[in-house]
């Protein structure tokens, strides 16, 4: 499923910044920087920038949307 993850983000960069996590989430920009700074998967700081590598975003939204109803 991650393989098919990252297929879908194949059009992305290797980093993902704030503005490609709004695209992919279909969210504001408030809530993109919410994201990146939640904690929830690994970010790296270039100077004032946050990044995210595309595979650890990938991964997150994968389990973010995978749940059990049982």
């Amino acid at each position: 499923m991650e393989e098919e993850m990252l297929k879908a983000l194949e059009s992305y960069p290797p980093l993902l910044d704030v503005t490609h996590i709004q695209e992919i989430l279909m969210v504001g920009q408030a809530v993109a920087y919410n994201e990146l700074n939640s904690g929830n998967f690994s970010v790296m700081k270039i100077g004032r920038q946050l990044r995210v590598a595309k595979p650890f975003f990938a991964k997150y939204i994968i389990q973010s949307s995978t749940y059990s109803n049982v």
